[in-house]
């Protein structure tokens, strides 16, 4: 078999057929591009609910093939994509979404070919949501920096960095290889299309429709936001060290504030935040003093709109404006 052009890693645990139909339909109905441009791996996340494979290669049929590991994770899952992923560009999909049109892949496959130089590539994607009163909205992500949908990366590079997913998270872990992959190449070797291709599909049981009210999903988010720093850190850029400490402790706030959990928790959280985040970030970029921790808790607490409202406390641009007057600028 000739290398293909794209590896599509489709991951799947035990998600049933019937929400899972419209990602091979939509890969059935695709047009324009040629026999072995693009093969679709199925990565099999343990035996629980395991789809018949062979009822889908019958159903819809395309260059496909399984791969089964045991139970790991979504992100175990995508890695064991990589490991397995024989094509010159590789791109991740969640079984229950589905390509946007029937020329999606076409479109991205003539994004590659010309991508001499790229190491990823971005398509548009459409989020699907429901309102209260049942319907559907399906509102345009452009080039989102979060997801890790509707995007191409260059498998060789993606290897040559020993770019993986955090196998301790369930949750945050594609914003974390995406921030990742972006410091390890350069603005001009990221390239995009305005034409959507994919559907990112809202289901009721998935880990991102349920996150609120997890405890083990705020955990991995407040892990996930304590890693970024470290990596920045690693790769000798402390100033987005720090502004990505920064961003983690605002977002973990939020995340306590928000959120109505008991307050036993909360207390552990705002524990591990401080421990995870601050503490780490103000040894690793510089001697921040208490003091100015403290303020920066405080900014926290008001950028939530709850504990503080009312109350006179710096903003994130005035603390950070004073921490590069009392410190200068890291890096």
């Amino acid at each position: 078999m000739t290398k293909p052009v794209l590896e599509i890693v489709i991951t799947h645990w035990r998600e049933p057929l019937c929400d899972c139909e419209k990602m091979f339909q939509s890969l059935t109905a695709q047009r324009g591009i040629n026999p072995g441009e693009c093969r679709v791996t199925i990565i099999q996340d343990g035996d629980e609910g395991a789809l018949d494979t062979a009822e889908i290669m019958r159903a819809y049929p395309c260059i496909m093939r399984v791969i089964q590991i045991r139970h790991g994770g979504v992100s175990a899952a995508r890695n064991a994509g990589i490991d397995n992923a024989d094509a010159d560009w590789i791109m991740f999909c969640d079984c229950d979404d589905m390509f946007y049109s029937s020329m999606s892949l076409r479109n991205l496959i003539g994004l590659a070919r010309a991508a001499k130089d790229k190491d990823i590539l971005f398509g548009n994607f459409l989020a699907e949501y429901r309102t209260v009163d049942g319907r559907w909205l399906y509102k345009p992500n452009g080039w989102n920096t979060v997801f890790i949908h509707a995007k191409l990366w260059r498998l060789d590079w993606v290897r040559e960095k020993k770019l993986r997913f955090i196998e301790g998270l369930a949750f945050s872990e594609d914003q974390l290889f995406n921030a990742t992959a972006a410091l390890e190449t350069s603005e001009d070797r990221v390239a995009g299309m305005n034409d959507p291709v994919y559907v990112w599909c809202l289901r009721a049981g998935s880990c991102t429709a349920d996150r609120e009210n997890d405890p083990r999903n705020r955990d991995h988010a407040i892990t996930r936001r304590a890693m970024m720093p470290g990596i920045c850190m690693e790769r000798g850029k402390p100033y987005q060290a720090l502004t990505n400490a920064v961003r983690g402790i605002l977002d973990s706030y939020h995340e306590l504030t928000v959120v109505p959990i008991p307050e036993d928790e909360r207390e552990r959280l705002e524990k591990r935040a401080y421990a995870e985040l601050i503490k780490p970030w103000r040894h690793a970029v510089g001697e921040i003093d208490k003091d100015d921790l403290t303020a920066l808790i405080r900014v926290s607490r008001k950028s939530c709109g709850k504990k503080y409202e009312n109350a006179e406390r710096p903003t994130l641009h005035d603390w950070m404006e004073g921490l590069k007057a009392k410190y200068g600028q890291p890096g």
